[in-house]
């Protein structure tokens, strides 16, 4: 017997064997996510696997020795994508009890599918250097990596140097510090891309 729906409903769903993991936002390691799910809409079949990731590391090191101090910070950032999906159905089937493709009609089916990929790179740096809180230099470097750039392109770096004198710091100013906090002068350059 042919149930009265077969053939024009699209009311079945089934999600199967989805899964997803991520770590705790605040621990600064890492967070990944993968999945894959299978919906059956009246013999139409969707699989769709999806996998997200990223990682950020930062190393901090600071040491004084005697009036020179140091502060040097390296770090590392990776973040990446991966999706998948692919389809298929048939329609005509003369009941809604096999769910299955292949004992379908031959000649009413579409197929489908497609794939995203994209990957970002990056590492930093940077050293600050003061004399008796007084003399300050500083300089950073940025490299950015991305796939979606051509593959002779993908790289690029970002230096940046900074120098400063903190004039409120040195013994003439010291007239001054009853109104004046901070008075500092300084130059820069970088690179930003």
């Amino acid at each position: 017997m042919i149930p009265k729906n077969a053939g024009n409903e699209e009311k079945q769903l089934k999600v199967l064997n989805f899964a997803a993991e991520k770590t705790d936002d605040n621990s600064k390691t890492a967070d990944t996510a993968t999945g894959i799910a299978m919906i059956m809409i009246r013999f139409p079949i969707l699989v769709i696997k999806w996998t997200p990731f990223n990682l950020q590391a930062l190393l901090n090191y600071k040491k004084s020795f005697g009036i020179h101090n140091f502060d040097i910070l390296v770090g590392y950032q990776q973040e990446s994508e991966s999706s998948d999906w692919l389809k298929g159905s048939r329609s005509g089937y003369p009941t809604d009890l096999i769910w299955e493709l292949n004992p379908g009609p031959k000649d009413n089916w579409s197929n489908d599918g497609n794939g995203e990929h994209w990957a970002l790179a990056s590492f930093i740096g940077r050293i600050n250097y003061d004399y008796d809180n007084k003399y300050i230099l500083s300089l950073s470097m940025r490299s950015d990596a991305s796939s979606r750039f051509a593959v002779g392109s993908r790289w690029s770096t970002f230096p940046s140097v900074a120098a400063a004198w903190r004039l409120s710091q040195e013994s003439f100013m010291e007239g001054t510090r009853s109104f004046l906090d901070d008075l500092k002068i300084r130059a820069s350059w970088g690179q930003t891309g």
